[in-house]
């Protein structure tokens, strides 16, 4: 009796040759504009992958990629009707080469800026572990001249126009960190820190950093120069900054008041009454008028001005300031 399992088999068993057959007529189907494509491809990873090793040459190399990416889509469309085997085979190559590019620049690029951070981070320790056990005279010059860098970089970035990013201090903040980490009680760490929380909208942790400075400053320099130089100092002190914290602080509290004052909240007379204080404060450490230029607020004289007029027959001017 005939074996019918095995009769079934030998049906489904191909004629010897076929699979060879199909595989050379999907080969012919993908025509010369296929293969010559495939071969584009190919030769193009290769030599990403030997060009990509040259940083200066990574720019280029993604433009590139994105301009294949074009080139490679109208090959399709050039492929007639009946290709669909080729037009198929096409778009996949496409589509896992620039999912592998994609993938491998971004995960190298990610590895270099790891790698230079970690450099950056061991650099700046080594660099502390130098300074920290130096002789404060010694220490002295390097707070002074970044202090200095600090007011610079600062000065940079806001001379932009606003609104600003986190990471348009970055340079600033790494300037501070170094500050800090030798002098934990820097005025220029306090007075940058305050300048920018404000810059970055946070006006209560500006004002947190500038009472910070007022009390490290501890009225130090209320006798001192005005002007920019007394300020580049290793301390970060100086009779103009303090000056101009105080004025701030005297904007900061009038209109805070007003919105106490429109929500008929009796605590608004209190901050009417601490920011005349501060602007009195303005204009005795920088005589005969505080601040007056249109960038920096309200003028400490129009706010000394109408805080008197919010305050009531109660209130007393400001003293008349000694011009040094």
């Amino acid at each position: 009796m005939p074996n019918h399992f095995d009769e079934r088999r030998a049906v489904r068993q191909p004629p010897a040759g076929s699979l060879l057959t199909k595989i050379s007529e999907w080969c012919r189907s993908l025509g010369l504009l296929g293969w010559a494509s495939l071969a584009v491809l190919l030769a193009l990873t290769l030599g990403i992958l030997f060009l990509w090793q040259r940083t200066e040459w990574q720019s280029a190399l993604s433009a590139v990629i994105a301009g294949l990416g074009a080139t490679l889509g109208s090959a399709v469309a050039l492929l007639e009707g009946r290709q669909v085997r080729a037009r198929l085979l096409l778009v996949l190559a496409g589509g896992i080469f620039t999912a592998w590019f994609a993938y491998y620049s971004t995960s190298d690029l990610a590895e270099q800026l790891r790698t230079k951070s970690e450099r950056l981070d061991f650099l700046r320790a080594d660099l502390l572990d130098y300074l920290k056990p130096l002789p404060a005279p010694e220490i002295q010059p390097v707070l002074k001249a970044a202090g200095e860098k600090l007011r610079t970089r600062f000065n940079e970035v806001i001379a932009r126009k606003p609104p600003f990013n986190r990471s348009d201090f970055d340079a600033s903040r790494d300037l501070i960190e170094l500050i800090s980490k030798l002098d934990d009680n820097n005025g220029h760490v306090h007075y940058f820190l305050g300048e920018i929380d404000r810059g970055l909208g946070d006006v209560a942790g500006g004002d947190q950093q500038f009472y910070a400075y007022l009390a490290a400053e501890h009225g130090r320099t209320r006798q001192g120069a005005l002007g920019y130089p007394p300020c580049d100092t290793p301390e970060g002190y100086c009779r103009e900054r303090t000056a101009w914290i105080f004025h701030l602080l005297a904007n900061d509290f009038y209109k805070d008041g007003l919105k106490l004052e429109e929500a008929n909240n009796p605590d608004a007379p209190a901050r009417f009454a601490t920011a005349l204080l501060h602007a009195c404060s303005a204009i005795k450490l920088f005589p005969p008028n505080g601040f007056n230029s249109p960038s920096q607020g309200i003028s400490t004289r129009t706010l000394e001005t109408l805080l008197l007029q919010k305050l009531g027959s109660k209130a007393k001017p400001c003293p008349s300031p000694e011009t040094p």
